[in-house]
């Protein structure tokens, strides 16, 4: 229980970020910065964005999203998800910028979980915990 806690917050926090994006149907371009030769990083925002959408993505395809269902509407997953995370982590849980290549681990699990497995316990993804996808100091 308390690791799903753990890791809640974290994706909760990325997911927050992407709120407040408007979806215009195109392609998002990521915004990457290099914080060392080689290795991708991005903004607490960008990051916890893509999670957050990643965590919606995976709640509706479980049918957890509609009238009588978990969330009401994909808005209302995002709010949320995004509140849950900021309320866990923090505005900014990543001082020095995400890790991009652990972002797109941590996503590709979250779409890879089982609807039968609580989309809370997303904090048992080794990938996604906070740990795992900050930048070190």
């Amino acid at each position: 229980m308390n690791k799903t806690l753990a890791l809640i917050p974290a994706c909760l926090l990325l997911v927050a970020a992407g709120c407040k994006r408007e979806d215009t149907g195109e392609p998002r371009s990521a915004t990457t910065t290099t914080g060392a030769p080689g290795m991708g990083t991005l903004a607490n925002e960008e990051g916890m964005g893509r999670i957050i959408e990643a965590r919606c993505d995976r709640e509706v395809a479980c049918d957890n999203v509609g009238e009588g269902k978990k969330y009401v509407t994909r808005e209302r997953c995002r709010k949320d998800i995004r509140a849950a995370t900021v309320a866990e982590l923090g505005p900014n849980p990543c001082p020095n910028g995400l890790r991009e290549e652990r972002i797109n681990a941590c996503i590709s699990e979250v779409r890879g979980e089982k609807c039968s497995v609580s989309g809370d316990d997303l904090a048992k993804v080794a990938v996604c915990r906070h740990a795992a996808i900050c930048v070190p100091k």
